[in-house]
């Protein structure tokens, strides 16, 4: 009698491993990479919802001729580090929010160059663009072209740094 495995039967183990890693590794990465996705277009959507938040329940306010959304604490949205506080867990440097304020309505401009897969991105944040190519239309400076004098901008990312996924929005502020 021997003892151990044939050469053969090692073989055969190794290539149904190596079967089972080629199938399992793409949908492993796939995986990973709708979380980051997802994560991206989750601090989007909070970034989003608390511009909305603060504008609705704290109201604007005017500082010069230059209008801005209140903080609760008396304070106004205005400093690029301000985004702290409508999102905590997000990381200013890979986010940004662009907002204007006109006759009552605000307009939203929320950025990020975190890295995500666009197409995932732009089916779960239906309206959001990817942006890679430089030479395009950025949406953002689009988006803001007549609001320039009272844009506000919060976090530390270059709206020009690409790629970015954008996200635009707008609503009434009574």
């Amino acid at each position: 009698m021997r003892k151990g495995f044939s050469l053969v039967e090692l073989l055969i183990v190794l290539a149904v491993i190596a079967a089972l890693i080629a199938v399992i590794t793409p949908t492993a990465l796939n995986a990973i990479k709708k979380a980051k996705t997802s994560k991206v277009v989750q601090n989007i959507s909070t970034l989003v919802k608390s511009v909305q938040n603060a504008a609705l329940v704290n109201g604007t306010e005017t500082k010069g001729d230059k209008p801005y959304i209140k903080r609760s604490d008396t304070a106004l949205f205005e400093e690029k580090e301000d985004i702290k506080y409508l999102g905590r867990d997000v990381d200013p440097k890979h986010y940004g929010i662009g907002y204007s304020i006109q006759k009552g309505v605000v307009y939203v401009g929320v950025f990020s160059n975190d890295p995500c897969d666009s197409k995932i991105a732009e089916e779960l944040l239906s309206t959001a663009e990817y942006v890679e190519d430089p030479a395009a239309n950025h949406p953002l400076k689009d988006y803001f072209m007549n609001y320039q004098d009272n844009l506000v901008m919060l976090g530390e990312l270059d709206s020009s740094e690409l790629p970015m996924l954008v996200y635009l929005y707008k609503f009434d502020v009574y």
